[in-house]
């Protein structure tokens, strides 16, 4: 916008210009000396018609002054001022008159003005923006002094939220916006339109609403249902009323620009994005023998699981997922996939399961096939599927995402067995009384037949019932011939919960675990030392047994013999000589127990430079002492450490090695 003063520049050029042509026009304009325009909205003050009383007599000597100022605010009364010399010898008649810069009379005003005298004529307030020319001119349009004002406004027409900040709204469909503005003083109503932002944009509005101040406290306000119905979609508040509503379509989700407009000009802008509520899911669970219909009905009339503590869900169990989606979607994805993401209006939305394996071996979740229904009316979608124990448990996560925002819902549901049996695959029953442990995720009060089969039927039984606590049966198996295979099975109702196969005979099992040389974390040997080599071996079985533990390093072997209680391990040791280890860089190492053999290489070092590592001893499964779990075996379990080189240790090693190596080069 061009300043005042660069305005007041040309503006004084246009002056001289008007004024000839001013003076042509004076019979055309001087009908016009008591007539009075009054401004399209009515806020205009227009003054007097007319100061003092016209003179008669000789004509008058003195030249008359006109004094206006350089600019006004638009809200003060705009006033010229008429002034006659001293040395004027009659009262004069003047026509003071207001137009605009580009032409056109604003109004006139006739004033008489005595000798030695001043009269201010007031031409009123709330004149547009912008430039203006005052002329004074005698009652026949003689054009005497023309003089030009510019009338300014500081503050906007319409001013939107707080007067420190543009608006910038954000509200979800499910609320209802309320928008407050605060109207200059020679404006009394506003037009607020709603069009979407951007370039792109639909430039016609989704809404529009013109509203009028009618307590004369200089606001009003609205209030926007934003999924109203169109008739009552926008209302006025306190103090405002609504004059005209034209609701053209729905409010999608996006960015949209607020306007204000006036009949005098355009007010200030906001901008007000519509998103997403956040949306929110529940989980419910059903029994195994409804089917997907039943579940999901199940679930409309039931109470979902408290969404503080993680959901369990029995194994093959119905899993039913209610997502409240904000009108994210307005139908189901045509195809039968579960992770499919649509295009709903502006957004993206999507619904995602991933199994949560261990670490890092997470896969994605095939749910093809769940039962899905979606509820139009209320917003809410449903998923209906069993619940699968063979993967640990599974995240779904609903996201809606638009350009700048996103919602999302997440929940974790796990799938746990029904029953967990403390029993081994193929594990060994003795021929007698036998107790047999578990777990149950069952709800408390649940009676469990624990029983044991083989191929002429049912030999032992035993009921219990699920609590808060482990479980256990108790069964008699003394009428049942050594070598037999049979199966532990867990039973509610016809439903089978869990089966273990197992053998029942009274035997040893004799397990080799692991072997250590010098109670160290590293394998070495030292060279000019004894060495003392550790194995840890176990009985799994559920009798005594008895075996030959046999070291071997190099050529040199000690053997020890061993007797092993049921279930229970053992530390065997034995030392080798100095001269056991040969004079080479690496040396094998084995140890052989009950049929089971394992061998490694091992370093050779100087005993003076050996780093030896203090090994905190894994505590015993059973019996009284530890045992390592065996490296490189699939009979290893991850209760007790893995022999190998740890990286401090085995810099040294390398180190010393390489040391040993070239003293004996030196010494050939």
């Amino acid at each position: 916008m061009p300043s005042a003063v660069s305005r007041r520049a040309v503006g004084l050029a246009l002056v001289v210009a008007l004024t000839v042509a001013a003076v042509s026009a004076a019979g055309a304009a001087g009908a016009a000396f008591d007539a009075e325009p009054e401004r399209a909205n009515g806020n205009a003050s227009v003054g007097d018609a007319s100061v003092g009383e016209a003179s008669v007599g000789d004509p008058a000597t003195g030249d008359p002054t006109l004094s206006v100022p350089d600019s006004r605010n638009r809200a003060a009364n705009l006033t010229a001022t008429v002034s006659l010399p001293g040395d004027a010898t009659e009262r004069r008649r003047f026509v003071v008159r207001l137009e605009g810069f580009g032409g056109g009379v604003v109004a006139n005003r006739t004033v008489a003005v005595d000798p030695g005298e001043s009269v201010a004529v007031g031409f009123g307030a709330c004149h547009p923006d912008g430039s203006y020319v005052v002329r004074l001119a005698t009652p026949d349009d003689d054009v005497l002094v023309a003089k030009q004002v510019d009338v300014e406004r500081t503050t906007p027409l319409v001013a939107l939220g707080d007067p420190q900040e543009r608006l910038d709204r954000r509200v979800t469909r499910n609320e209802t916006l309320r928008v407050d503005a605060r109207l200059h003083p020679c404006v009394d109503r506003t037009t607020l339109s709603l069009a979407p932002a951007g370039p792109n944009g639909d430039p016609d509005p989704a809404w529009s609403a013109t509203v009028r101040d009618v307590d004369d406290d200089g606001s009003v306000s609205i209030r926007w249902d934003v999924d109203g119905p169109a008739t009552d979609a926008v209302a006025g508040g306190d103090g405002t009323a609504l004059d005209a509503v034209r609701v053209e379509r729905v409010v999608e989700y996006g960015d949209y620009r607020l306007q204000t407009s006036t009949p005098d000009g355009i007010g200030e802008t906001g901008r007000v994005t519509v998103s997403f509520a956040e949306p929110t899911v529940d989980v419910y669970t059903g029994d195994d023998d409804l089917n997907a219909t039943g579940a999901l009905a199940a679930a409309r009339d039931g109470d979902p699981h408290d969404e503080r503590y993680p959901v369990q869900v029995v194994d093959d169990d119905w899993v039913v997922l209610r997502f409240d989606v904000d009108g994210t979607l307005s139908t189901l994805p045509s195809d039968a996939s579960l992770v499919a993401p649509e295009s709903h209006e502006n957004a993206t939305v999507r619904v995602d399961g991933f199994y949560a394996g261990v670490e890092d071996e997470a896969s994605p979740v095939d749910l093809a096939n769940a039962t899905r229904r979606f509820d139009a009316e209320t917003g809410t979608l449903w998923y209906a599927y069993r619940a699968d124990a063979a993967r640990d448990r599974t995240r779904f996560t609903y996201v809606a995402v638009g350009e700048t925002w996103n919602a999302t819902a997440a929940t974790t549901v796990e799938a746990v067995p029904a029953v967990q049996l403390a029993v081994r695959e193929g594990e060994l029953f003795p021929t007698e009384r036998v107790t047999v442990g578990g777990e149950s995720a069952l709800p408390a009060g649940t009676t469990l037949n624990v029983s044991v089969r083989t191929a002429n039927g049912t030999v032992a039984r035993d009921a219990v019932v699920v609590d808060d606590d482990p479980f256990r049966a108790t069964l008699d198996l003394s009428d049942v011939p050594d070598g037999t295979n049979a199966s532990v099975v867990v039973t509610a109702g016809d439903r089978v919960l869990a089966e273990r196969a197992v053998v029942v005979d009274t035997r040893p099992i004799l397990e080799l675990r692991a072997f250590r040389t010098n109670d160290g974390g590293e394998d070495q040997l030292l060279a000019g030392a004894a060495n003392e080599l550790r194995a840890y071996v176990w009985n799994r079985g559920n009798a005594p047994g008895n075996a030959t533990v046999v070291f071997e390093v190099g050529n040199h072997t000690v053997t020890r013999n061993v007797t092993l209680p049921a279930a229970e391990t053992r530390t065997v040791s034995a030392t080798v000589p100095p001269d056991a280890v040969p004079d080479r860089e690496r040396v094998d190492v084995s140890v052989s127990f009950a049929g089971d053999t394992e061998s490694r290489p091992h370093l050779v070092v100087p005993a003076e430079t050996t780093a030896r590592t203090p090994t905190t001893t894994p505590a015993a499964t059973s019996g009284t002492e530890p045992w390592p779990t065996l490296a490189g075996t699939d009979r290893g379990t991850d209760d007790g450490p893995t022999p190998g080189f740890g990286a401090t240790a085995g810099v040294a090693a390398l180190a010393a090695a390489l040391a040993l190596v070239a003293r004996r080069a030196d010494a050939d």
